[in-house]
């Protein structure tokens, strides 16, 4: 045995005639990537031996939805972690507007007829802020870490991720869909709705502007760097700072904070990610 940074590893063959049948395995319940990362520094040649006769072809990721919000939300730790969805991601689509979501096609994969849904091989998930979570985690490690280092740090993530479900979606997400579906219904704008979760949403950006001026230079929720919980928050303030500018020009610590994480490369490539091109629901 053979210990290399606190990693113990243990090559066993179980042939000495096929080194297809040897497995690699670590005993610090490390994720693949630490394995992988740790035969790339040459150290341990037969390692890398080892994972080249196992590594199997990736299989493709499947995301079914449309350009939507939650479904930006599900997908942007992939952008973060710069996986290249080109080749990675396959899109399938989801229609709102045609009923797709209706289609018994659809509705034996999600029950409950939302988007998105999400596949993974063998792994199947619906819920945006799920499939954001097992995205974070299937690459945690591979370029910095979105959940935290320590138990303290993933204290202060969670704390801000479940703040964006409770406090910040509920009146953001009925403003947003009411704005665009008078806009494609060509009908008049609840007014009254508006107005509700307009006032509800003040007082949460207030809590949220206190926040983030409590510490100076304060770039994100949790500190100097962007995690999950900044992940969480990022479609929909986009949406606001696209659309309802106004709340954020008497909180300059919001407006600075949603320029920040909407101006970051991952998420304005997802932006640009083509629906058109996706392939139909079958």
């Amino acid at each position: 045995m053979t210990v290399y940074t606190a990693y113990k590893i243990w090559l066993i063959s179980s042939s000495s005639k096929c080194n297809c049948s040897n497995t690699v395995s670590l005993n610090v319940g490390a994720r693949p990537c630490h394995l992988f990362r740790l035969a790339s520094t040459g150290l341990i040649p037969e390692l890398g031996n080892l994972i080249s006769h196992r590594r199997q072809p990736a299989m493709v990721m499947k995301l079914y939805g449309m350009d939507n919000f939650n479904v930006q939300r599900a997908i942007l730790p992939l952008f973060e972690v710069e996986v290249d969805t080109e080749k990675e991601l396959e899109l399938v689509k989801v229609s709102l507007f045609m009923n797709d979501n209706l289609k018994p096609a659809y509705t034996a994969k999600q029950p409950f007829g939302l988007i998105p849904y999400f596949e993974d091989n063998d792994i199947a998930i619906f819920e945006s802020r799920a499939i954001a979570r097992y995205i974070a985690e299937k690459y945690d490690g591979q370029d910095g870490s979105l959940l935290g280092k320590t138990l303290k740090e993933r204290a202060a993530i969670d704390q801000w991720v479940e703040s964006e479900a409770h406090n910040f979606y509920p009146p953001v997400q009925p403003m947003i869909k009411e704005i665009y579906w008078a806009r494609a219904m060509n009908r008049p704008m609840d007014e009254e709705l508006i107005a509700r979760c307009t006032a509800e949403l003040c007082k949460v950006l207030d809590v949220y502007e206190a926040h983030l001026s409590s510490k100076q230079g304060m770039q994100f929720l949790t500190g100097d760097e962007f995690t999950f919980a900044d992940v969480m928050h990022t479609p929909y303030l986009w949406q606001v700072k696209q659309l309802k500018a106004e709340l954020l020009e008497p909180r300059p610590h919001v407006a600075a904070y949603a320029a920040r994480i909407t101006a970051r490369p991952g998420f304005q490539k997802l932006l640009q990610l083509n629906w058109d091109a996706a392939q139909p629901l079958h």
